[in-house]
């Protein structure tokens, strides 16, 4: 994440990391509040990518 802090503070723009799922409102509205661009660094538990994908390549559908 400190690539988009660097990034943020580059480009004079508001920006925030999301702390936990259940404050994405919140972060969002804060966001829609500020006057110019906003960004929201959202952190990506990529174990569930790994399971999802595991899972997609076990269902077949016949045509």
């Amino acid at each position: 994440m400190d690539v988009i802090q660097s990034w943020i503070s580059a480009t004079r723009m508001w920006g925030g990391t999301l702390p936990s799922p259940d404050q994405l409102i919140p972060a969002l509205e804060e966001a829609f509040r500020q006057p110019g661009p906003a960004l929201i660094a959202v952190p990506v538990d990529y174990a569930e990518n790994l399971k999802l994908t595991k899972r997609l390549g076990e269902i077949e559908c016949t045509i």
